[in-house]
């Protein structure tokens, strides 16, 4: 019997399907360190934080991205405005469902604390400025991560040689929950949890001649603050500026900068924290050119590839959308053409995408396009120098495309079962089997502990093609229910007589 066969391909690529650069601030004004929520929970839109400096003035502004229409929204939010003698610098939002926040630096009565304004779906609007420290800081980025419940967010800032943090609804102004004592007078730090109960600070501590390595300190918030032995990431390189990907992915993934030996110029690598127990990966790198290297951020998006054939997971490389600097002579302002903003996810050549004066690039999380309804694209944001004054720009760069591509007729000639689509997804899933034979087949879903969540075929089948939904309320095929499922990694896997295949997918809410 002929039956249709019906092949998944995914490519992933920077495509010109989405070419166009969009500028977001005008004026006569500068607006600097932008910064995206990097929303991983689909809510209907995903915020833009960014300071705007004037003559005598000093904003925190908040620009919003429609997911729904796949547009910017043309208006904009002060947050926070006052007087030069007050700066404000540094913001950095966070969102997670129905809640967002953002959180900047102030110089407040002649010293550095962290201010924040909250918003909710519900209220449809920021609150005015809160104060959230009374510490003299080190003039060091405030990092958010969101966490559970959905209004839960942690705050972490670096107070002189101290990394300290505290969780919002805020327990009382200033409190000094540490993190992490450094002898070592490091400001270069990042912040990553598990949306849950557990985080994760690295920072970079200096070594002998002069070369930089890095600490990773493990804790607990919830029920009581707990603080984990830290592990020294132990690479033949000097490690500077590190970065954590998103940290929903097994191995913890950071990016970080490292100069070069010979003409000091830096590259940027990606690295597997794994634990003591596992051996450790190689540093692999990711750019190429004749430039310094540095700012990056990296974007890594869990679905199969075609060039590898595997599940994201499990591949460092060819899963991930890096945005950088790159730069022949990083110190010459007067060159508006020495600093260039890099998209790229190939690691084989440098792509540039913006010219002129441009830094501080920023990335987003994944947003499954509305035009394309297949297509699965990110928002990049950084500043540029045109026109005597630093404005954003704003590029939707797309990362993945899922097409469903008919061959010609023919008979089913082996076992196939294939990866889910979207992965990762929220509400539900597809995914598509294959068998040669008439076969016995079963199709279960499995939780990261080997609990079987859904049972989606337990029945004979006849040689062909087929496709199953998979919801994330769990349950059967014939729509029996198990209980809402939690966000996290799920296994699927198929048995077909003496085939069985195992895949993995991503459930994020």
């Amino acid at each position: 019997m002929k039956r249709n066969l019906v092949c998944l391909l995914v490519v992933i690529y920077s495509s010109s399907i989405y070419p166009q650069i969009k500028q977001l601030t005008f004026g006569n004004n500068d607006e600097f360190n932008p910064s995206l929520s990097r929303n991983v929970s689909f809510a209907q839109f995903e915020w833009l934080a960014y300071e705007r400096q004037t003559q005598d003035s000093s904003f925190i502004v908040v620009k919003k991205f429609l997911r729904t229409t796949d547009s910017w929204d043309s208006s904009e939010i002060i947050i926070s405005k006052s007087n030069k003698n007050e700066i404000q610098k540094y913001p950095e939002v966070c969102c997670k469902r129905n809640y967002s926040i953002v959180g900047w630096q102030k110089k407040y009565q002649g010293k550095w604390n962290i201010f924040y304004s909250k918003y909710s779906f519900a209220d449809s609007q920021w609150s005015p400025p809160i104060q959230l420290t009374n510490d003299t800081l080190n003039n060091v980025n405030v990092r958010i991560q969101s966490i559970y419940p959905d209004s839960q967010f942690i705050f972490t800032w670096q107070n002189k040689k101290i990394i300290r943090y505290n969780v919002y609804p805020v327990r009382t102004i200033g409190i000094k929950d540490t993190i992490a004592i450094s002898n070592y007078d490091s400001i270069e730090y990042d912040l990553g949890t598990d949306g849950a109960y557990f985080g994760s600070v690295i920072f970079t501590i200096k070594g002998a001649s002069n070369k930089y390595g890095a600490v990773v300190r493990d804790f607990n918030f919830y029920p009581k603050d707990s603080l984990y032995a830290y592990d020294t990431l132990q690479l033949n390189l000097s490690l500077r500026n590190p970065k954590f990907l998103q940290y929903y992915t097994p191995n913890k993934k950071i990016v970080f900068e490292t100069p070069r030996l010979i003409d000091s110029l830096n590259d940027l690598y990606i690295y597997n924290i794994r634990s003591p127990f596992i051996i450790p990966s190689q540093p692999f790198k990711i750019t190429n050119s004749d430039n310094s290297h540095y700012n990056a951020r990296v974007f890594f998006f869990p679905i199969i590839t075609s060039q590898t054939n595997q599940s994201a997971t499990d591949v460092t490389p060819y899963n991930c959308l890096a945005v950088y600097q790159a730069s022949k002579n990083i110190t010459s302002s007067s060159n508006r053409d020495s600093s260039l903003v890099r998209i790229t996810n190939s690691f084989t050549t440098d792509t540039i995408q913006s010219p002129g004066f441009n830094r501080n690039p920023i990335i987003g999380s994944f947003i499954v396009s509305g035009e394309r309804n297949n297509g699965i694209y990110t928002l990049v944001v950084w500043e540029s120098n045109r026109t005597g004054y630093t404005h954003l720009y704003s590029k939707k760069s797309l990362v993945g495309i899922v097409d469903e591509v008919p061959s010609s007729e023919k008979i089913v000639h082996s076992f196939i079962l294939l990866q889910n689509y979207p992965n990762p997804f929220n509400s539900s899933s597809i995914i598509k089997y294959q068998i040669p034979v008439n076969s016995y087949v079963t199709l279960k879903v499995y939780d990261v502990l080997g609990k079987e969540v859904a049972t989606l075929v337990n029945e004979i089948k006849t040689a062909g093609s087929y496709t199953v939904k998979f919801s994330a309320k769990g349950g059967s095929a014939s729509g029996g229910d198990a209980g809402l499922l939690n966000s996290g990694m799920y296994f699927y896997t198929i048995k077909a007589g003496a085939y069985k295949s195992t895949r993995k997918m991503l459930l994020m809410k």
